[in-house]
C-alpha cells in the first residue's frame, strides 16, 4: 500500500528537506512546483499507479500553464520519460511462480 505522504523535497529539494506533506498539502503546492516535477508525478500515476488525485490535479496545472503561455512540452516530456522505463509486465502467471519461489517447503 502506498502511503498518504510525500517526500516534497523529493520535489523541491531547495525549499524543504525532509518534510512529508499530506495529499491535501500536496495539492496545495502544486502550483508552486517545477513543470518537470509536475510531469514526474503524471509518470509514477501511469508508469506505477501511484497518485491518482494528484495526476489529474498534475495534468489539470499543466494544462492552465499552457492556457497562459507556457511552453513546455509536457505530453513530449511525459511520453519520451515513460518510454525510458522498463515495461512492467506483471500477470498471474509470473506472480504465482514468484511466489513459488519463496515457498517454505
Amino acid at each position: 500500500m502506498i502511503s498518504n505522504l510525500y517526500n516534497i523535497a523529493d520535489f523541491m529539494p531547495d525549499e524543504v528537506e525532509g518534510k512529508q506533506l499530506s495529499e491535501d498539502e500536496l495539492l496545495a503546492k502544486l502550483p508552486e512546483l517545477p513543470e518537470q516535477k509536475i510531469a514526474d508525478l503524471i509518470i509514477a500515476n501511469r508508469y506505477l499507479g501511484m497518485f491518482p488525485n494528484i495526476a489529474t490535479a498534475a495534468m489539470s496545472e499543466l494544462s492552465k500553464r499552457r492556457e497562459n503561455g507556457s511552453e513546455f512540452a509536457y505530453e513530449q516530456y511525459i511520453t519520451e520519460q515513460i518510454n525510458k522505463l522498463p515495461k512492467l509486465n506483471f500477470d498471474v502467471k509470473n506472480v504465482s511462480s514468484l511466489l513459488n519461489k519463496f515457498r517454505f517447503k
